[in-house]
């Protein structure tokens, strides 16, 4: 019997079966990899196992013991914690609070004590290798990776007996990465059964015992990490490298450049910039679009300097950003993804009077003026980002009326499948004279994608 046995799991949403009687087991001290294309069933079996979502059909037992389905306070007093792949924590809130959320100190009179709350947290922290967070630092003024590493800090936390990685190694870059291969091995050292979900074969095999490959939320096969190579893991999953479309090379004069950061990119071109820290990467990117405010340097727009107040200014210049945080930052998520579209080209926020039909005109949604946009299928009037598995996000579809547009992991948390469309549309925007400026911690994604590379090591 292994220590997480998950027996006959079915689930549907609507008519979409996600799980189709899975059998699924791991053992104590395992690091067990799931993989499979974007709707295969991967994210579902780590919700059942946090409590989040309630199965149609099957059962749970945990070191023996049948676990109550459908109950997150269940999970978390079973010593089960998961990183989920969309930020699920509180801004707020200080990372202290965050991590020790549950489990604060108290005093003999049951008060919380913030000063032992900040010295319980940063002794963890320091532990498990992220000692270079503050425990009293606000979440909301971290950057993305570093959130993403305080969630991991949670989870080592809560996971006495089951840690989940959601895609936790997605946008963090190198120096993150390797922060996490250490947590894993920290958690497989001290017994912990850890589940990690990934799209990306090469880390599944380099950290997994075994992996269980999903198809169309059937179980297809679990092997032995070590007899694979990424290839072959790729082709068990049902999938086809992601290939990047053959484009004739109609390259403009310099569009933009960036003297402090050595780059310059042109119309017709894909140029990658290469960080390998994620935090200083998302910093980048934010002044050059104007969110946060740059201390020195300037933007060449057509061999003339200018200044990008936030955002507008980037806007205005006809720069266009696809944000890595694609859910919380580029989309509507409860609007129809044809709407989502247009958002993008219109140049005053329209008035909500007259109902659907005036706004409908107002924003000219009868036409298909968007190249890009009629790459989306028909249902696009109907189904909202939301309800979409994987893919794309509406804001990657957004810049046809711009001339330079930054795209921040272009692919992230997506299959291969979904990486070939997103390399299509990169290209085809290419195409008609953009310049395309691509910011990924993905090596060979900037290899494959990219006409050119700069490597920028030192940022001020």
């Amino acid at each position: 019997m292994s220590f997480l046995e998950m027996s006959g799991i079915s689930k549907s949403f609507g008519g979409i079966r996600a799980l189709d009687g899975v059998d699924f087991n791991a053992e104590a001290g395992e690091i067990h990899g799931l993989a499979g294309a974007n709707g295969s069933g991967k994210s579902t079996i780590a919700h059942i196992l946090a409590g989040i979502t309630i199965p149609d059909s099957g059962g749970v037992r945990l070191g023996g013991a049948a676990l109550r389905t459908g109950d997150i306070a269940a999970s978390l007093a079973a010593g089960i914690g998961i990183v989920y792949q969309e930020r699920q924590i509180i801004s707020g809130m200080t990372v202290a609070q965050t991590i020790m959320l549950g489990r604060e100190p108290r005093s003999m009179f049951g008060v919380i004590s913030d000063r032992r709350v900040n010295e319980a947290a940063a002794i963890f922290l320091s532990k498990i290798g992220l000692g270079n967070i503050s425990a009293e630092a606000r979440i909301g003024s971290l950057h993305e990776n570093d959130v993403k590493l305080v969630e991991i800090a949670r989870v080592v936390l809560l996971g006495e007996h089951v840690a989940i990685f959601d895609e936790a190694e997605e946008g963090l870059g190198r120096p993150g990465v390797e922060k996490l291969r250490g947590v894993l091995r920290m958690l497989k050292e001290k017994g912990v059964t850890t589940i990690v979900v990934s799209h990306d074969p090469e880390f599944l095999l380099s950290m997994c015992d075994r992996v269980t490959v999903l198809r169309n939320g059937r179980k297809f096969s679990t092997v032995e990490a070590s007899a694979l190579q990424p290839g072959e893991l790729v082709v068990l999953a049902g999938e086809s490298a992601a290939e990047i479309p053959t484009r004739e090379a109609l390259l403009g004069s310099v569009a933009r450049e960036v003297p402090s950061l050595g780059l310059s990119f042109r119309g017709g071109e894909i140029t990658g910039a290469e960080i390998p820290d994620g935090a200083a990467k998302t910093g980048v990117i934010r002044a050059l679009f104007g969110v946060d405010p740059r201390t020195s340097g300037d933007v060449g727009i057509f061999g003339f300097s200018v200044r990008m107040p936030p955002p507008g200014g980037a806007v205005r210049h006809r720069v266009g950003l696809s944000h890595e945080e694609r859910k919380l930052r580029g989309s509507a998520l409860y609007l129809t993804v044809r709407k989502n579209t247009a958002y993008a080209r219109v140049e005053h926020t329209p008035i909500w009077v007259g109902g659907e039909s005036f706004f409908s005109g107002v924003l000219g949604f009868g036409r298909r003026s968007n190249p890009v946009e009629e790459t989306l299928a028909a249902s696009s009037e109907i189904f909202a980002p939301s309800e979409i598995y994987g893919g794309l996000s509406p804001a990657d579809l957004m810049f046809i009326d711009v001339d330079t547009v930054i795209f921040d992991e272009p692919s992230r948390g997506t299959d291969e499948s979904a990486k070939s469309e997103i390399y299509a549309l990169i290209t085809e925007l290419a195409k008609r004279g953009k310049a395309i400026l691509v910011f990924t911690t993905q090596k060979k994604e900037l290899e494959k994608l990219c006409g050119r590379v700069t490597e920028i090591q030192k940022i001020e």
